[in-house]
């Protein structure tokens, strides 16, 4: 089963995590930064909140080259579809493998991945879990917000499929009024 190898050292104090085709990790430092760059990072994406930046990562990644992007997923708050499809997009037009998504502790980081695994992949909450847990993914609430997520997908799996059923009877009564 493909899914995050472990943890490792960018620098002494920071490691990350190899999510198939991107890198989860927590707020990376001026070294780390360094690092990213070293390992053919050219994307980074901060899922923090607006109230958890200092501007430090902005001013780096900037005086390195590297191109930030924000795509906040607020701590407390729900994962949201929309969040985890732009993000989702951010990954899919860079180079594979050149993407490094951070949050403060690099749980967000993790959840959105396993959240793109259930949404966009079709991945169970189960397998998505396993797979994230490797990647960092322990903090209760994290798992919460996963387990929410999961229960949104499927609702709204369930609406387009009833929709897709009431068009077709629709679609069916229609045509045959017409030809009375």
């Amino acid at each position: 089963d493909p899914g995050a190898e472990p943890r490792r050292p960018w620098t002494a104090s920071y490691a990350v995590a190899r999510g198939d085709d991107v890198w989860l990790g927590s707020t990376p430092d001026a070294a780390a930064l360094a690092a990213a760059g070293e390992q053919g990072i050219r994307v980074i994406v901060d899922l923090r909140g607006h109230e958890e930046k200092s501007g430090a990562v902005r001013a780096e990644a900037s005086r390195l080259g590297l191109t930030l992007r924000e795509v906040p997923f607020v701590r407390g708050e729900p994962i949201t579809v929309d969040a985890v499809r732009a993000v989702t997009e951010i990954v899919a037009d860079a180079e594979t493998g050149s993407v490094l998504v951070f949050c403060a502790s690099g749980q967000r980081a993790a959840a959105w991945w396993a959240a793109r695994m259930i949404e966009g992949d079709g991945v169970g909450l189960e397998r998505a879990l396993e797979r994230a847990r490797r990647a960092g993914v322990s903090h209760a609430p994290t798992i919460a917000a996963l387990e929410a997520f999961a229960r949104e997908v499927e609702a709204r799996k369930e609406v387009d499929r009833l929709a897709e059923g009431l068009s077709g009877t629709l679609m069916q009564r229609l045509g045959s009024a017409i030809e009375e």
